[in-house]
Order: C-alpha cells, then structure tokens, then sequence
C-alpha cells in the first residue's frame, strides 16, 4: 500500500525520472553595472556582439549546446531585454554535485562581470494542478514563445518579488519563486501571466533549490572555484573586448 501510494504522488513520479532532464544555464552576456551591450535586441550590430562576447567569456563545456533566447527582466521600474544564451550541461542527480560544472559556470559569470548566475533544471509532473509542484512551464497554447511573449511577461509579472522568469532553449518558459518573498504565490503570479498572454498553458513541475537548481551571487564565485577575470585567459580576452566595445559605444564605465 505504500508505494502505491508513493507511485500516485506526482513529485515522486518526476523525481524519478529527473535524471533524464538535462540542467541549463542561462546566461547574459549583457550587463547593468558596468553598463555593456544593454536591450540589445533589434539592433543587430549589438546582438552579433552579445553573441561575441559570450563565446569569447564561457568556459569550453558551456559552448557545445547553446540555443539563443530572450532574456527580461525589471531594473529600477524598466524592462531591460537582452540576448540570453542557454547551455545545456551533462545528465546528473544533482545539480549542486558537480564541482566541474559548477566551477565553469561560476567562471563564465565573472569572465562577464555578471551579478548572479545560476543553473535550473525543471521536470514537469506527470498529472496534478499548480499546486502539486513547485514551477510551472508555460507554452502559448502549447507552442514556443516567442521572444515578444518573454518581454510581454517580463514586464507584467517580472517586478513581483522573487519572481524568476527563464525562456528555455526548447522555447517554453520557466517561472517559480526563489523564495524569499511571500507577498505573492506562484498560483497569482500564473493567474497574471495568463492574462498578459491569454493562450497561455500552464504544465506544472518541480525544481528544489540545491538539487535541481542553484544560483550563485558574485560573492560567492570565487568558493566554486573562479579566477578573477584578469587571472584567467578567457576572461583576459572578455577584457580585451569590452574596451573595442567601448571604442563603439557599447559599454560605459
């Protein structure tokens, strides 16, 4: 009886087969403070050079699976959107378990001067309503969104709390809570998005922080293991191309 019941609890399905589901790293290569290659979307000049410059900063494991996508977010009141590069990274049990992983990650980050980087891997449940997971995976009536739909979600539920929003490089997007705000649930913030994109559809799933995902704040890269920039080669290089960035007036110190 026992594990029937465990067969019929729907995070237990998904965790089972949570092996399957490749973790991704999102990363922008744009940043806020110094200011570099900011909303470069639409100009194509400055979205060649986003892609530049990340190819310039990952680390080797992190440019073999890369997929393009949006990336939006709220600064001080405005929706910033820029290029969002997706690297999907080797089959594990946990996330937080691969200091080699971890470590290439934490080092594309500084290389890039970014605030926060971090690793997600979602798995969608079985059956079962919002209230069942913790995450939810959203589609426009079950086809990819757009990038116009990730800035349009962006500024309609980007500026509740910790919300995070993630455009995965199979197209769909990833929304749940970091945890550290209560003043809205991952149910209002869904009910929200649904009416910015009214062909919304929502597929619930988990990700637990520190298994499934991770996330870094630029204080703690260097106990993963980062060089400072200007100690490691590629990070050398980014250097070299944000002052060429600055010649063009892409990046401002």
């Amino acid at each position: 009886p026992a594990a029937v019941a465990l067969a019929k609890n729907p995070q237990v399905l998904a965790r089972a087969a949570s092996p399957l589901y490749r973790p991704q790293v999102t990363t922008e290569s744009a940043v806020t403070n110094p200011a570099t290659l900011l909303n470069a979307p639409g100009n194509a000049e400055a979205e060649l050079l986003s892609r530049q410059r990340y190819n310039t900063a990952a680390s080797p494991s992190l440019q073999n699976d890369v997929t393009q996508r949006q990336g939006a977010w709220m600064a001080d009141g405005a929706l910033e959107a820029n290029p969002m590069y997706v690297a999907k990274t080797g089959l594990t049990l946990n996330v937080g378990k691969s200091p080699k992983t971890l470590r290439d990650v934490v080092q594309t980050a500084t290389n890039l001067e970014q605030e926060g980087a971090a690793i997600t891997r979602a798995i969608p449940l079985p059956y079962g309503d919002l209230s069942k997971g913790n995450a939810a995976f959203l589609t426009n009536n079950g086809k990819p969104l757009t990038n116009e739909d990730i800035k349009k979600l962006g500024s309609s539920i980007g500026s509740f709390g910790d919300t995070v929003l993630q455009h995965r490089a199979d197209g769909k997007a990833l929304v749940f809570k970091a945890g550290y705000d209560d003043s809205m649930t991952l149910q209002e913030i869904v009910d929200k998005a649904k009416k910015t994109i009214p062909g919304l559809k929502i597929r619930p799933a988990i990700s637990k922080e520190g298994i499934d995902r991770k996330y870094f704040s630029k204080e703690d890269y260097p106990q993963y293991g980062a060089k400072a920039r200007e100690a490691d080669r590629q990070g050398q290089l980014t250097q070299a191309f944000d002052e060429i960035l600055k010649t063009k007036g892409y990046r401002k110190e």
